[in-house]
């Protein structure tokens, strides 16, 4: 008996022991072990609308969220706190004490819906409602359960803060609109913390039934189920009978709002500079002054009226200090597409006209120490196979580089690039960031003064900040910038462009800004396609462009010089225009004709040498004691065969030191060396251009061939000379 007993006990103790441990593990262990089988999708939360600010964070544009939804994130610290109180009392009274459960709210529930035999209540939580819209599922018995879990592991990984936050950019606002934020700006046109009272009170409601609610398809439905949520928050002593008043006599009136579309094009670039971060962030913040934007693009728009429907306009602002835009118009008129007003003109590969001119005057001052006064003959070329006309067909003999400038002459022009040669200009370009676009095989030529190569008008616009930041000073880099290599130029050679640029002028006179006189510079494209205007104070920088994007002949036949009026409307925008003007003082600057007689007139020898044109070897402009430049290895259409793989030895001599060495076009060394190793590992076409320091270049045009040769061959390359039916070309390597 007593043995009964003890067996009985056991027995009584082990079931004790096994439904304590079936609790724990279905309590405790089962959800956890459920939470690590199926955690929880947070992408729609994830998938958020991205919005664009400027430097304020005022709002320029929003994109739609992957899934093709207006879901804008709210952050925490902008919790909009009636909206909060209203929903929370509304929908989940006791959400800060429950797990995400409401054990007492479901109870109820399931009572009520054995009743009625079918679901008329559901117990939904907030962090249960929270669940269904991070992952839908059905509304019978199985996707009730699933609702039930999820709500519990929102529970146990974030807090109710997080949780409300992603209730309010989740919540169903009507169409593709989500969240709180979207809502309020769509609806009422303000942020989220700025609604009213019964403004909240009626989008606490509106996701139950976003159809049925609305109001201007069922206005009385949407007023009667705001005023319930205005009732429950009166009965719970949230707001005063005053405000309930208040609240109530108020009929549902919204202001739709389309979402923001300001500087499309720069929030683009914007958007695709972030889109492989990463951490996708929900707001950008930008550079741009929206007012000076919104004015801005508002000034282009009115000055498409009396263009060509083809045509189109485009502009930009950057500070000078800080090298950043203020305002940018990539096109005047984004949706049209007899304009092509989708593509952005500022990135353009364009022709710039004329408006390269001022650095080829630059570089003339800085590299060959010209001045202002220096005499260049603006007469017909004609012993060169390049042979350019001025833009009116006249000529003015002889003239100053400052009058040569100014009144933009072509033949001038092309005589100065001639002296500091296209090869060397080009390079400068490159390293201040100007990319140069040639047709393909094409190099460097004399062209490039008149237009002859694409540019895109940002990059210009950068290059002509570094030249007012050069001419004024502007920032510790520049003047840090003076002593090396990688410079611009000199201060005083900036100074005298920018002096001349000063005196551009139209019918109206020369351009202010304030007191402060404008330089500005004009390009017009070959057939009209497109007409530049660069134009920069101490202060500020700016493009104007016009012209037809598909790149077809312009039917209104006019020059740059066009754009001249819209300058001083833009100039009109700038804050604080200056009140009075100090020009910088450059002690050696030489205004009168006392220069010194080298300098007197540009060296007429070497200019009516045709062979500078094609890049080839000649005498310097500068007089000078060294020997001729030129490439001693490999000759000139020569065409070297090797058996396997090595080094060429590229070598040169004469000339004066530093040489920039290009290889099919690219720079691959620069220095005093007179010797460079190139790797061979294939069949290729080569064209070395070598450029000394007084802008002499020479030029050697040579093939590489690999042919397979017994073991016992020498490892020599066997030169054989280029006949004419077979020219060397500047391809690539293969």
């Amino acid at each position: 008996m007593l043995s009964s007993n003890k067996n009985a006990m056991f027995r009584y103790r082990r079931t004790l022991m096994i439904t304590a441990l079936l609790l724990f593990l279905l309590i405790f262990a089962t959800p956890r072990l459920l939470d690590r089988c199926f955690p929880l999708d947070l992408q729609r939360y994830q998938q958020h609308s991205l919005l664009i600010t400027d430097r304020n964070g005022e709002w320029l544009r929003w994109y739609l969220s992957p899934d093709q939804t207006w879901r804008l994130p709210l952050q925490q610290n902008q919790l909009p706190n009636d909206y909060l109180m209203l929903l929370i009392n509304y929908e989940d009274r006791r959400f800060y004490q429950h797990s995400g459960i409401d054990y007492r709210a479901v109870m109820r529930a399931v009572g009520q819906n054995l009743t009625r035999g079918r679901i008329i209540s559901g117990a939904s939580t907030l962090s249960m409602q929270t669940a269904r819209l991070l992952m839908p599922h059905s509304r019978g018995w199985s996707g009730k359960f699933t609702e039930l879990f999820r709500a519990w592991q929102l529970e146990h990984h974030f807090s109710k803060a997080q949780i409300l936050q992603m209730y309010m950019q989740l919540a169903p606002m009507g169409g593709n609109l989500e969240g709180v934020t979207s809502a309020a700006y769509y609806y009422f046109n303000k942020p989220a913390d700025k609604l009213s009272l019964a403004e909240a009170a009626w989008l606490v409601s509106l996701p139950q039934s976003p159809y049925y609610y609305h109001p201007l398809r069922y206005p009385q439905r949407a007023k009667q189920v705001r005023d319930r949520v205005l009732q429950r928050a009166l009965e719970a002593k949230l707001i005063s009978p005053a405000q309930y008043q208040s609240a109530v006599s108020q009929a549902v009136e919204i202001q739709v709002t389309a979402f923001p579309l300001i500087a499309p094009h720069f929030s683009d670039q914007k958007r695709a500079q972030k889109r492989n971060q990463a951490h996708q962030q929900a707001v950008i913040k930008t550079s741009l002054h929206k007012p000076l934007q919104v004015e801005l693009e508002k000034l282009l728009q009115r000055s498409l009226y009396n263009r060509h429907p083809n045509s189109n306009l485009a502009a930009a602002i950057i500070d000078n200090h800080s090298g950043e835009y203020l305002a940018y118009v990539g096109s005047a008129d984004f949706f049209s597409q007899a304009r092509s007003g989708q593509v952005d003109m500022l990135q353009a590969v364009r022709s710039p006209g004329s408006a390269l001119k001022p650095f080829i005057t630059l570089f003339a001052f800085d590299w060959l120490n010209y001045q202002p006064a220096t005499l260049i003959q603006d007469t017909p070329i004609t012993a060169d196979s390049y042979q350019p006309t001025n833009y009116d067909g006249h000529y003015q003999g002889e003239i100053s580089l400052a009058t040569a400038l100014v009144r933009s002459r072509n033949v001038p022009a092309v005589r100065l690039l001639r002296m500091i040669n296209p090869f060397r200009f080009n390079h400068h370009l490159q390293q201040q960031g100007l990319t140069l676009y040639y047709p393909p095989n094409a190099q460097p030529n004399l062209a490039v003064a008149l237009g002859g190569v694409g540019i895109k008008g940002s990059q210009l616009l950068q290059l002509y900040r570094t030249l007012a930041n050069c001419a004024y000073q502007n920032s510790v880099d520049e003047k840090a910038a003076s002593n090396r290599s990688q410079r611009l130029a000199t201060a005083q050679s900036c100074w005298q462009v920018s002096e001349i640029l000063q005196q551009s002028q139209d019918q109206n006179g020369r351009i202010f800004w304030g007191k402060e006189p404008v330089a500005f510079k004009t390009g017009t494209a070959y057939g009209w396609r497109d007409q530049w205007l660069f134009a920069y104070t101490k202060q500020y920088s700016l493009v104007l462009w016009s012209g037809r994007a598909d790149g077809k002949f312009a039917e209104q036949r006019a020059s740059a010089e066009d754009l001249i009026p819209l300058l001083r409307n833009v100039l009109n925008l700038l804050p604080n225009p200056p009140r009075s003007y100090t020009p910088p003082s450059y002690p050696l600057v030489i205004r009168s004709g006392s220069l010194p007689t080298h300098l007197q007139r540009v060296n007429e020898q070497s200019i009516a040498n045709p062979q500078r044109a094609s890049g080839r070897s000649t005498q310097s402009a500068v007089s000078t004691a060294h020997l001729p430049l030129s490439i001693n290895t490999p000759l000139h259409n020569s065409q070297l065969e090797f058996p396997q793989a090595r080094d060429l030895s590229l070598q040169i001599s004469g000339g004066k030191p530093p040489y920039l060495w290009f290889l099919n076009d690219n720079l691959i060394e620069q220095g005093f060396q007179t010797r460079y190793l190139l790797p061979i590992n294939g069949n290729g076409s080569y064209r070395l251009v070598v450029v000394d320091s007084n802008g002499d270049s020479v030029q050697s045009d040579f093939r590489i061939r690999f042919v397979a040769t017994p073991q016992s061959t020498p490892n020599r390359a066997k030169i054989i000379p280029a006949t004419a039916a077979e020219p060397a070309t500047s391809a690539n390597a293969d």
